[in-house]
């Protein structure tokens, strides 16, 4: 799990997984004192570009944030969902991509304690649903169950 501090890394490293398009959000964990935030996903497409057989191990990916300065969250609720919590499915957690960008207000670079921030989107089609600005970024992957379902995270 080696750490990616370099936004040209961060990028790239999004870029190798297609930017987790049609991909689902499971679970985000916020932990180490309210430094890190982990981002579980479903990482749904095979190495030949075709989305996995349902009767196939999930592919899961941890995108593990640190030094975490700002945590957002828009859930867009619609009246549809809030009237019936139960109608709620996978569908809710998936995601268009995720991107990397600059943070646009940056610490002055003369502190030798600074580090660089940057700031990580995971978009859904009605816009930006889970932002993170953060200075580190790891990834690990590890088999789910075939039979993922979106409950069983």
């Amino acid at each position: 799990m080696t750490p990616y501090g370099d936004l040209h890394e961060i990028q790239a490293l999004l870029h190798a997984f297609r930017d987790f398009a049609e991909c689902v959000v499971t679970s985000v964990l916020w932990s180490h004192y309210g430094t890190e935030v982990t981002i579980r996903i479903v990482y749904v497409w095979e190495t030949d570009g075709t989305v996995r057989a349902d009767d196939k191990p999930a592919r899961m990916v941890d995108l593990t944030c640190t030094i975490v300065q700002e945590l957002m969250v828009h859930n867009r609720l619609s009246p549809w969902i809030t009237a019936d919590i139960s109608k709620l499915n996978w569908g809710f957690g998936e995601i268009s991509l995720i991107t990397a960008t600059p943070k646009e207000d940056q610490p002055d670079a003369g502190d030798i304690h600074v580090h660089q921030f940057h700031k990580m989107t995971l978009w859904r089609e009605n816009g930006a649903w889970i932002e993170v600005v953060f200075s580190k970024l790891s990834m690990t992957e590890f088999l789910g169950p075939a039979d993922w379902s979106g409950t069983n995270s």
